[in-house]
């Protein structure tokens, strides 16, 4: 009987989860096509709803990911299109074509490196962990990987939590989780 209580609240919390999840996507799009912003937050909802959608949808990954790629460029904002470059690349990768991944990754360590921005080269470098992972080239993912833990010791970074950022999308950037990618660097090194 406890098994079936359990199992009943584990399904409802799921499905509020959900409903939780898609309401705030929904409003999301909502303002992208209703309100009219500055730049810097548009290209900010834009992350968000890439962000929203990766690992989850790849179409549409892909597909705000380039709008949100267009305004950044359009704007100038390097650290957002380090961001949408990794978003696009892992559409790629995900599809397998891995030589369209490869130039999204290779023009995020780019810029990457323009920047000298640490969050940026743990960013790319995690990335590009991921690229070779993919593709079974374990030792150059490891290589990759422990990069990126070598700039997140170069911390410490600002952080925001998500009801701040849904108040201020222009923000958006500082919704990134140094030590989340940390310990995905430190799994995945396991891993490979």
């Amino acid at each position: 009987m406890k098994k079936a209580v359990v199992i009943c609240f584990l399904m409802m919390l799921a499905l509020t989860t959900r409903a939780q999840y898609k309401n705030w996507l929904d409003s999301l799009l909502h303002l992208v096509k209703t309100d009219k912003m500055t730049p810097e937050k548009e290209i900010g909802v834009y992350h968000l709803i890439t962000h929203a959608y990766s690992a989850r949808d790849m179409k549409n990954t892909y597909l705000y990911g380039m709008k949100g790629l267009e305004l950044a460029q359009k704007a100038g904002d390097k650290k957002m299109i380090t961001t949408f470059y990794q978003y696009i690349s892992s559409t790629y990768i995900y599809r397998a074509s891995y030589d369209t991944a490869f130039m999204y990754q290779q023009r995020q360590m780019d810029l990457a490196i323009k920047t000298q921005h640490p969050i940026l080269l743990q960013q790319a470098c995690f990335g590009m962990g991921n690229f070779y992972a993919r593709q079974g080239k374990f030792a150059r993912a490891v290589e990759n990987y422990l990069q990126a833990l070598r700039f997140y010791d170069e911390g410490p970074y600002e952080s925001i939590d998500l009801p701040t950022v849904l108040a201020n999308p222009e923000k958006s950037f500082l919704l990134y989780n140094p030590q989340r990618t940390r310990i995905l660097c430190l799994g995945n090194t396991g891993e490979c």
